[in-house]
């Protein structure tokens, strides 16, 4: 039995790879736990000139021009280091779900870039012939289920095999 656990860094991906610990203990399942990042959600970060850098502007008699600064923002790290970044973080967090859920058993972890999260999911685990796919959920209902989408809805209805959907318990 094969099973691709989605996970987004949430508390309901958390519980949906818990849920199927059980039954991929008891069947010997490989579980493959995989993480979609989207690569414009992803960015360069910024930081201020260290104060040690100061930039003399104009003087005034309360303060000489030496101690003014004229903080400018520089790159503290490009767009290639921020993905490799997000890909290094994304893949430490599948590894520690799976020490902590999934002891003994097969597993791997896996990190797609796609700005479509619920067909990336599906087609991974329809080229992984996956018995099974679990996702989280996070209820979402009314407007802000219209405005916001979900995911786990849309590998419900894509996916050509079960979903388990997973919701984190209320005040979990």
């Amino acid at each position: 039995m094969k099973i691709v656990v989605a996970l987004d860094g949430s508390r309901p991906g958390e519980r949906a790879v818990e849920a199927v610990a059980p039954l991929a203990q008891a069947a010997g399942a490989e579980v493959v736990l995989l993480a979609v990042l989207d690569y414009d959600r992803v960015h360069e970060t910024w930081a201020d000139v260290d104060v040690s850098q100061r930039v003399p502007v104009r003087a005034t008699p309360a303060a000489p021009a030496a101690q003014i600064a004229t903080p400018s923002p520089v790159s503290a790290e490009d767009r290639g280091q921020a993905l490799e970044r997000a890909r290094l973080e994304a893949t430490e967090y599948l590894e520690a779900q799976a020490a902590r859920c999934l002891p003994g058993l097969k597993t791997e972890t896996r990190v797609e870039w796609s700005g479509e999260a619920a067909r990336t999911i599906v087609d991974f685990a329809a080229a992984r012939n996956a018995d099974l796919v679990a996702v989280g959920t996070h209820g979402r209902t009314g407007l802000r289920h219209v405005l916001m989408g979900s995911v786990a809805e849309d590998v419900v209805r894509h996916a050509r095999v079960p979903v388990l959907v997973a919701r984190a318990w209320e005040g979990a």
